[in-house]
């Protein structure tokens, strides 16, 4: 997928002025109408172009569509044309040679791309969290292990990320999916009135592994026993 904007878009537009009345403003009963094009706010048109994965249609796309904005005088924001993963990944990328700085930036960033990939949300709240232990926005914080974690995270992600975004089933029904974990003794789970348990390996145990891996190892051995009757949900 592409996105082109057009910079003033509207400035390009002629207008008779028997009609400049229709594009006026009105605010706080008074009306201000446009005394010529050029005073109307300003504002950008974008356009769409998407193509099949793998293939050049979106690229070629692109081209055509530069070329005959090019011929016609219509000025592109071309600043608006970069590649937002290749900024993502190099913003994080600068991020990892950081010891103490801001979050809120990052934070803002990779937010606004978990919109896109979910699954990424994980992999956000330690640095929300983070961001809490300070009592200024502007003060610097120290990124300890688990935050520069998650950041080599998405650094590994984004690149290799194919761009499915899964699209949720919209009538959800009510899961009864339950799972846990003790640390000597086993793992457990219970699904819609199906059940499984098992018993801890000799490498699986404290102090071998912690209690949270064992609870995720759980969830891991339901995800794989009943995930097929999960999808869309």
């Amino acid at each position: 997928m592409a996105k082109i904007d057009l910079k003033a878009a509207f400035h390009m537009v002629p207008i008779v002025a028997e009609e400049w009345n229709l594009l006026g403003l009105l605010w706080k009963g008074k009306s201000w109408p446009p005394t010529d094009a050029a005073d109307l706010i300003h504002y950008l048109d974008d356009f769409l172009l998407a193509g099949p994965p793998g293939q050049p249609t979106c690229s070629e796309s692109t081209e055509t569509m530069l070329r005959v904005c090019e011929r016609l005088g219509i000025p592109v924001a071309l600043d608006k044309l970069e590649d937002k993963l290749q900024e993502m990944t190099l913003l994080i990328k600068s991020w990892l040679g950081k010891h103490r700085t801001t979050v809120l930036s990052l934070i803002g960033k990779l937010s606004f791309a978990a919109k896109v990939a979910p699954s990424g949300r994980l992999f956000l709240h330690r640095l929300i969290e983070l961001s809490t232990t300070v009592s200024k926005l502007h003060h610097h914080i120290h990124l300890n292990v688990e935050a520069r974690e998650d950041i080599i995270w998405w650094y590994r992600f984004l690149p290799s990320w194919n761009g499915v975004s899964i699209i949720l089933d919209l009538n959800w029904k009510a899961i009864n999916l339950f799972t846990g974990a003790s640390g000597a003794l086993g793992y457990g789970a219970y699904f819609n009135g199906a059940w499984f348990r098992g018993d801890w390996l000799p490498h699986q145990k404290p102090p071998m592994q912690s209690i949270q891996w064992q609870e995720f190892f759980a969830i891991i051995a339901a995800a794989c026993t009943w995930g097929h009757l999960l999808q869309g949900q």
